[in-house]
C-alpha cells in the first residue's frame, strides 16, 4: 500500500494539472460567441469596479465568524474532564502549542543570527509584526496575538463571503463560508498561528484579481508572501487572467502583468532577510532542514508514503496527523476534476493544485491538516455543489470533525 501511494498520487494530481490546462485553453482558444455561456457554469458576469459592499452584511459575518469559533472551543472544552477553568486551558494552548511560541518570542525579540533562536528565521514575518504593533495598544503581547489572529478571521470571513458572491448565490456562497469556519482544523484560526493572517492577504489578493483592481492585488499578494510560503502561489494565480486575455484577445495587459510582479517581491523581501541575518538567501532552507524540522523539500508523493508509513508506525498520532493528511491529500487532488466539471475559475483551481504541491513537498509533514484548512479554493470548489443534501453532510461531517479535533487540541495532543 505504502508504494502505491506515491505512483498513484502523483499521477492523480498531475493528471488534474494536465486537465485544468486543457480545460483553460479550450475556454480561451475557441471563438467568442453567445453560446459561450455554458448553464452549466456558476460564474456570473464580472463585476465593474464599482462593485459595492453591504458593509452591514459585512458585520454580520465577522461577528458570525468569532461567535461560532469561540462557542466551539467552549463546547469542546465542556467534553474534557479537567479541573482546570476554559481561561486557564486556552491560556496554556494559545501560548505553548505548536509555533505560538516562536511568534510570540518573534513580536517581543526579532529575528537574530545568533544563537539558538537562530532558527526562526524559518518564521515569516508579518504575523509577528502585526503582533508587536498591536502590543503598543495593548502591552501584552498574548493578548495583541489573540486580537490579530480574531479580526484578521473575522475581515478574511468577510471578504471571502464578498468574494463567493461574485460567482454564486446567497446560499452555495454562505455554505463555503461556513465550511471554511468548520473546517476540521480551524482552531488554529483564532490562535496565536499566523493561518488567520495568511487567510486574509489572500482573500484580499484573490478578491480584488477578481475585480480588476491589480494594483490592491499586487500589494495584497506582497503580503501573502511575507505571511507564509504558499503566498507566492498567488503570482501564478495572477498570470491567468493575463494569460487569459493574450490567448482571447491578443493583447497583453502589461499593467495587471506588472502590478502582479509585486507578489513575488514579498518573496524576495524575506529572501532578503536572509541574507542580511545570515549572509545568505536561502539560510531558511537550511534550518528547516535540521533539527527540530527536518523539513527538507521531496517529491509530494513520496510525502503520501512517509505518511502512510508514519502513521503505521504511530498509531496513536493517526488520527489527527497521518490519516487527515493523506485524505485532505486526495479530497483536495479530487476536489479539481469537480472543478473542472463545474467550470470554477481557473486562477482558483490553478492555486488549489499548485497550493497541494507546496504543502506536501515537506520532508517531515505533521502539520499538512492545518495548511490544507487555509486552502480557500477548497471552500470556493464547495459551494459550487447543487445538491444541498450533500452539501448538508458534508458540513455535519466537518462540523464532528472540527469539534473532535478542537476537543484532542484543547486537551494538549500534538495537532500543530
Amino acid at each position: 500500500m505504502a508504494e502505491f501511494l506515491n505512483p498513484f498520487g502523483s499521477v492523480l494530481l498531475i493528471l488534474a494539472g494536465i486537465c485544468v490546462l486543457i480545460a483553460f485553453l479550450k475556454e480561451n482558444l475557441k471563438p467568442t460567441t453567445t453560446k459561450n455561456n455554458s448553464k452549466k457554469s456558476h460564474r456570473t458576469q464580472l463585476p465593474t469596479t464599482s462593485h459595492k459592499i453591504n458593509y452591514k452584511v459585512w458585520i454580520r459575518v465577522g461577528i458570525l465568524a468569532i461567535a461560532l469559533r469561540w462557542w466551539i472551543y467552549l463546547f469542546s472544552f465542556s467534553l474534557l474532564d479537567t479541573d482546570q477553568s476554559f481561561w486557564e486551558v486556552i491560556g496554556k494552548i494559545f501560548s505553548v502549542s505548536g509555533d505560538s511560541p516562536h511568534y510570540l518570542y518573534l513580536a517581543e525579540h526579532g529575528y537574530t543570527a545568533v544563537g539558538d533562536k537562530a532558527n526562526l528565521i524559518v518564521f515569516y514575518p508579518l504575523y509577528p509584526l502585526l503582533i508587536k504593533i498591536f502590543n503598543v495598544v495593548f502591552n501584552d503581547y498574548f493578548i495583541s496575538g489573540v486580537v490579530v489572529s480574531n479580526l484578521a478571521f473575522a475581515l478574511a470571513s468577510c471578504v471571502f463571503y464578498e468574494l463567493l458572491r461574485l460567482d454564486y448565490q446567497k446560499e452555495n456562497a454562505f455554505g463555503g463560508l461556513l465550511l471554511m469556519m468548520i473546517a476540521p482544523f480551524s482552531m488554529f484560526y483564532c490562535a496565536i498561528f499566523t493561518e488567520s493572517v495568511f487567510l486574509l492577504t489572500t482573500v484580499l489578493c484573490l478578491y480584488f484579481m477578481r475585480i480588476k483592481k491589480p494594483m490592491w492585488m499586487g500589494i495584497c499578494g506582497f503580503l501573502a508572501c511575507l505571511s507564509r510560503t504558499q503566498g507566492i502561489i498567488l503570482f501564478v494565480c495572477a498570470l491567468v487572467p493575463v494569460a487569459s486575455s493574450l490567448l482571447k484577445e491578443k493583447k497583453f495587459n502589461l499593467k495587471e502583468f506588472l502590478w502582479a510582479l509585486l507578489i513575488p517581491l514579498g518573496f524576495f523581501v524575506y529572501l532578503l532577510m536572509n541574507q542580511i541575518l545570515f549572509g545568505n538567501w536561502f539560510q531558511y532552507l537550511e534550518f528547516q532542514a535540521a533539527p527540530p524540522w527536518y523539513n527538507k523539500a521531496q517529491w509530494f508523493g513520496e510525502t503520501l508514503t512517509y505518511s502512510y508509513n508514519m502513521a503505521k508506525a504511530y498509531p496513536g498520532l493517526a488520527k489527527f496527523i497521518y490519516h487527515p493528511q493523506l485524505i485532505l491529500f486526495f479530497a483536495g487532488t479530487l476536489s479539481i476534476f469537480w472543478g473542472i466539471y463545474k467550470k470554477v475559475r481557473t486562477e482558483y483551481l490553478v492555486y488549489l493544485g499548485a497550493y497541494i504541491v507546496t504543502c506536501y513537498t515537506h520532508g517531515w509533514l505533521i502539520s499538512g491538516s492545518r495548511y490544507m484548512c487555509a486552502c480557500l479554493p477548497l471552500f470556493i470548489v464547495y459551494s459550487s455543489v447543487k445538491n444541498k443534501y450533500i452539501r448538508y453532510a458534508i458540513l455535519v461531517i466537518s462540523f464532528m470533525f472540527c469539534i473532535m479535533y478542537t476537543r484532542l487540541w484543547l486537551n494538549g495532543e500534538s495537532i500543530m
